[in-house]
């Protein structure tokens, strides 16, 4: 079996999302809570989404829908991620990165900004709403 490489603290643990989760529905582990989001992924994707505070335009009809092979999720559903991802306060930090300076630190504000630019230069390219793209990126900060 692999280690992990890092455990976190204690002051970690209580204030992770996780834990503040388990709380809430009254699990005691980690595996009562796998178990429950197995055995309920209806109940547990239902939950989660509120918790996280996901905003849709249009709530779902039906969390879970199909079959396990070809499940059906958040039925009639509308998602405007951008609503739920800028959703923070403008100057809370929205990513923590390390660098060879150090940690660093992009703000809600910046981050919005930042996806403003992209949108505005889709805008320019003659993307309009329903068209679809793709996105060709590496994993960075940036």
């Amino acid at each position: 079996m692999i280690e992990p490489k890092w455990y976190p603290s204690d002051e970690v643990i209580a204030t992770a999302n996780l834990t503040g989760a388990m709380k809430d529905r009254g699990i005691d582990t980690y595996d009562e809570f796998y178990e429950w989001s197995r055995t309920d992924r209806a109940g547990f994707w239902a939950y989660t989404v509120h918790r996280l505070g996901v905003s849709m335009a249009e709530p779902a009809t039906t969390v879970l829908a199909g079959t396990p092979e070809q499940p059906i999720w958040f039925q009639g559903a509308w998602l405007n991620i951008a609503e739920t991802c800028f959703s923070a306060p403008p100057d809370a930090t929205a990513i923590r990165y390390r660098t060879a300076a150090g940690l660093r630190d992009i703000s809600y504000r910046d981050l919005r900004l930042r996806a403003e630019q992209v949108a505005n230069g889709l805008v320019d390219l003659g993307v309009g709403a329903g068209d679809p793209v793709a996105i060709a990126m590496p994993m960075s900060a940036e």
